[in-house]
């Protein structure tokens, strides 16, 4: 076969030429490069369960009857501590489940994380009472424990807008 226009023949040599100035072009006897292996899917289990176990310890140790504030305060703030642990041991776990069971589906994940942002929310307004009325070593634990919440909500909606595209 011969090529009758020069402007294909030029582009294709200078190519060649590169790719094999630079060690790309491989000799047919050369060993390539073994397949990447396939990424594991990070399950919301997977991502959400460390900083959901910090939440469950900071706010196991909390004792608001004892904190500087007023009784309406206190109660309220023991009615929102008493919400996070019935939510870590009841209701976000079935919801971890079923986005675990379907990791790859936006319908199973958003209850999930809609539940999480809901928890944040919660933890957010302990953790801002604490702050004017707990002793430092309750109030650094839930502030600890609210960052790993916030870090672990943000990948999780990171994994779930992944899905979605």
């Amino acid at each position: 076969m011969k090529i009758k226009d020069s402007s294909i023949l030029a582009p294709a040599l200078v190519m060649a030429s590169l790719l094999v100035g630079h060690g790309i072009a491989q000799t047919p006897g050369a060993a390539s490069a073994p397949p990447a292996a396939p990424q594991s899917i990070q399950t919301a289990s997977t991502i959400m369960q460390p900083s959901l176990d910090e939440v469950l310890r900071a706010t196991g140790n909390l004792s608001p009857e004892h904190w500087r504030t007023s009784n309406a305060m206190r109660q309220e703030t023991a009615a929102n501590i008493d919400s996070i642990r019935r939510d870590l041991t009841g209701s976000l776990p079935s919801l971890l489940n079923a986005a675990d069971r379907a990791p790859n589906s936006v319908a199973q994940i958003l209850p999930a994380y809609r539940n999480v942002e809901a928890l944040y929310d919660v933890l957010l307004r302990v953790t801002e009472t604490s702050r004017m009325s707990a002793s430092k070593e309750q109030t650094a634990a839930l502030e600890q424990a609210l960052n790993e919440l916030e870090g672990a909500r943000r990948a999780l909606g990171e994994r779930m807008q992944t899905v979605a595209v």
